[in-house]
């Protein structure tokens, strides 16, 4: 959100309506996946599956976003970490349709180190994919301890004040419902900006025989094998 074009709110808003999640879930990860617009697993308090359509694939609206931004000619990069093909294929996914709205999106893969540092720094011009995690956590943590969603300084650059008010609101109420409703509000926050363009849920997945048992993730959502054991 720092860099012209991904500056304009409207260019942001096309490339939302721009994102095949369903394609991206069904035929790229095999119908692994979940198509999501928010962060939240089901079992989340923050979960509102309505507010997971709000840009549901459509390039005409795509196209209209574009049209009221008042850009032209753009071009933009896809910066994403290649030791994550998956990651690869959404790219050219998304460049395919950005392409019928008249939008030039070249591919970026670059190893993990790379791609993360110029995530960091803001420093990459258009859109930079990763995957998530602590999602599966009280809602509240994910703003504070995920670079991409920390409400001071996160991997899109986005700053609100509004934003900032809400996370530390959700982690400070003590009363279940009232924070519910501040989930809610940061829904809405997530889902206008168009600062963070989510795709699909990151199930992690293992294959293995039948016997192995007492396989366990991490806070992060890693394999933990200290534990396993064949029956």
């Amino acid at each position: 959100m720092t860099k012209p074009p991904t500056d304009n709110p409207k260019v942001r808003e096309a490339l939302n309506y721009a994102l095949d999640r369903k394609r991206f879930a069904d035929t790229i990860v095999k119908g692994a996946a979940e198509p999501l617009e928010l962060p939240w697993p089901h079992y989340s308090p923050a979960y509102e599956p309505a507010k997971n359509s709000a840009h549901l694939f459509d390039l005409d609206k795509a196209k209209s976003a574009l049209a009221q931004s008042g850009a032209s000619n753009v071009e933009m990069d896809f910066t994403y970490p290649a030791t994550f093909p998956e990651l690869g294929q959404l790219g050219q996914m998304h460049q395919q349709d950005l392409a019928q709205i008249g939008v030039n999106l070249n591919l970026k893969g670059t190893d993990t180190a790379g791609a993360l540092d110029v995530m960091q720094k803001v420093a990459y011009t258009g859109v930079a994919a990763i995957t998530g995690m602590f999602s599966q956590l009280q809602p509240g943590t994910l703003f504070l301890v995920a670079r991409m969603w920390n409400y001071m300084a996160n991997q899109a650059g986005y700053k609100s004040d509004e934003y900032a008010q809400l996370v530390q609101q959700s982690v400070t109420e003590p009363d279940a419902t009232k924070r519910q409703a501040i989930y809610s509000q940061l829904n809405d926050v997530i889902i206008g900006a168009n600062a963070w363009l989510l795709v699909a849920s990151d199930p992690s997945a293992i294959i293995s025989r039948a016997n192995l048992r007492d396989v366990r993730l991490d806070v992060g959502g890693a394999r933990v094998l200290t534990d396993a054991w064949l029956a």
